[in-house]
């Protein structure tokens, strides 16, 4: 039972962790989108957005923004390796937003 709860934990520090940087990607779009002097969305690429995370967590590839600029929506999904939990996908975390359109 130790070692579950010392993985749940430790789980749950990485979800916090990607939780804020999922945060962090959308106040950068948020930024840019005050920024843009045109009306369009934000590009789905902050800038070093990713590389700037990658310190924290071990970052898989699948950790993305997506956009669908007809409605300013982003897909973010952040994923981490954790070895400990084999089988179990507990490493992504998806988040979606919509931004107002200028």
């Amino acid at each position: 039972m130790q070692l579950k709860a010392l993985q749940s934990s430790h789980v749950s520090h990485q979800r916090t962790i990607a939780s804020m940087a999922a945060q962090d990607a959308v106040e950068r779009l948020w930024v840019t989108l005050g920024e843009n002097s045109v009306q369009a969305c934000p590009d789905a690429d902050p800038a070093n957005w990713k590389a700037d995370w990658s310190t924290h967590l071990s970052l898989r590839d699948v950790t993305t923004i997506t956009e669908d600029s007809t409605y300013c929506e982003y897909g973010i999904t952040v994923g981490w390796v954790d070895d400990r939990f084999e089988g179990e996908d507990v490493s992504t975390l998806e988040y979606r937003i919509k931004l107002p359109k200028k």
